[in-house]
C-alpha cells in the first residue's frame, strides 16, 4: 500500500504523519488494511475494479455508510475518508471477530432484521433518496427472472470439467424447474410478472452474517455494503436465507414480518418470498460457481486472500450440490 496515499488520507481529518499500516485477512474481494495513529484504528479499504465490472463499489459503500452515520445508526462502521480517484477510503475500524455457525441465534437474527428496519425508517431521508438502486436490483417478478439467468448464462464461460459436468447436469435443470414453479405461481394468483412487486426499501444487500461482526463486548456490528441501495425487500430476505456461509433456518423467516406496517406491502413480500426462493437458491449457485470464472480469479489474486484454489473449488461444488438437494424448501 502506497503511504503517500495513506498520509493525504490521513491528513484530511487532521491526523499526524505518524501512523502503522499492515493487512487484515478476510478481504475476499479486495485489499483490507488496519491504521493505526498514536490514539486511533482505522480501516483501509481499496477496492478491486475490472473492465467485465463496471459497479462503483467505493462510492456506493461510502455513500451507504454516510447516510448511516447520518441516522444515527450505530451497529455499522462510521465512514471517515475517502479518495475515489485512488479507489480507496478510510472507516471506522470494529475490532472483534466473525461469528460462528452456533451464533446464528434467534437473538442475533431479530438484531440484524432490526437493523434493516431501523435503515428503513430513515428511507425519506435526504441522503437516502440520493442512493442509488442496490447491484442488481429487482423491482418485478421480470427483473427476478431476468437477474438470475444472466448468472446462469454466465457460467457457459468456465471451463472446468467438474464444474461444468454439475452446471449442464443439474444447474440448468433446476433453473427451469426454479422458474417454472415461480411462473406457475403467478399465474394461479393471477400476477403480472411486469408489475412491481410492492414498495422500494433500503437493502445493505449481500446481507447476512458473512458480513458480521462480533465485538469483544458482544455487540453485533455489520460490514460490508459495496451493493447497498433500493431494492425490494423480497430480494433481501431470499439472500439472507439462501446465502451459504451462514446459512440462516427458515424457522426464523416469521421474525420478518413482525416489522412491516403495511399489511398489502406484508402479504405482497410473503407470497413473493415463497415463489422466488428456489430462483435464489439457483443464483446462490451461480455465486459460489464464480470460483470458476476469470473474474472470481481476479478478484482473489488483487486481495492477495490465500488459497488453495483446488481445495477451494472443491468446497464449493460440494456446496452447490447441498443447495440444490434443498431447491424447494419453504418457510412453515
Amino acid at each position: 500500500m502506497d503511504r503517500k496515499l495513506v498520509k493525504k488520507l490521513l491528513g484530511r481529518i487532521g491526523i499526524p504523519d505518524q501512523f502503522s499500516i499492515e493487512s487484515v485477512a478476510g478481504g475476499m474481494n479486495n485489499k483490507v488494511f488496519c491504521v493505526s495513529t498514536n490514539d486511533r484504528k482505522f480501516l483501509l479499504k481499496c477496492y478491486f475494479s475490472h473492465p467485465d465490472d463496471n459497479r462503483d463499489r467505493l462510492r456506493t459503500e461510502y455513500a451507504f455508510l454516510t447516510f448511516a452515520a447520518n441516522c444515527n445508526i450505530f451497529c455499522v462502521p462510521k465512514p471517515v475518508a475517502v479518495d475515489p480517484e485512488n479507489q480507496i477510503a478510510l472507516y471506522e475500524f470494529i475490532s472483534g471477530r466473525p461469528l460462528d455457525l452456533d451464533e446464528v441465534t434467534t437473538e442475533n437474527v431479530e438484531s440484524a432484521i432490526a437493523f434493516y428496519f431501523d435503515l428503513n425508517r430513515h428511507r425519506f431521508h435526504e441522503c437516502a433518496v440520493r442512493l442509488p438502486n442496490g447491484s442488481e436490483a429487482c423491482f418485478t417478478y421480470m427483473d427476478h427472472f431476468s437477474c438470475v439467468e444472466s448468472r446462469v448464462d454466465r457460467l457457459s464461460l468456465v471451463a472446468d470439467s467438474e464444474a461444468k459436468k454439475i452446471i449442464t447436469r443439474k444447474l440448468y435443470f433446476a433453473w427451469k424447474e426454479a422458474q417454472e414453479f415461480a411462473i406457475d405461481q403467478l399465474k394461479r394468483s393471477a400476477i403480472d410478472p411486469n408489475l412491481q412487486i410492492s414498495k422500494k426499501m433500503l437493502s445493505p444487500s449481500d446481507f447476512g452474517f458473512h458480513n458480521a461482526i462480533l465485538t469483544h463486548s458482544g455487540e453485533l456490528y455489520f460490514v460490508d455494503f459495496e451493493y447497498a441501495g433500493w431494492d425490494n425487500p423480497s430480494k433481501t430476505i431470499c439472500d439472507f436465507f439462501c446465502q451459504p456461509k451462514f446459512p440462516v433456518s427458515l424457522n426464523h423467516y416469521p421474525i420478518w414480518f413482525l416489522n412491516f406496517q403495511d399489511r398489502d406491502v406484508e402479504c405482497a413480500v410473503d407470497f413473493a418470498v415463497r415463489t422466488l426462493l428456489p430462483l435464489y437458491r439457483v443464483k446462490w449457485c451461480c455465486i459460489l460457481l464464480n470460483h470458476f470464472l476469470t473474474v472470481g480469479e481476479k478478484r482473489r489474486e488483487f486481495s492477495n486472500e490465500i488459497v488453495d484454489i483446488d481445495i477451494q473449488r472443491r468446497i464449493q461444488l460440494e456446496k452447490v450440490e447441498d443447495v440444490l438437494h434443498r431447491l424447494f424448501e419453504f418457510p412453515a
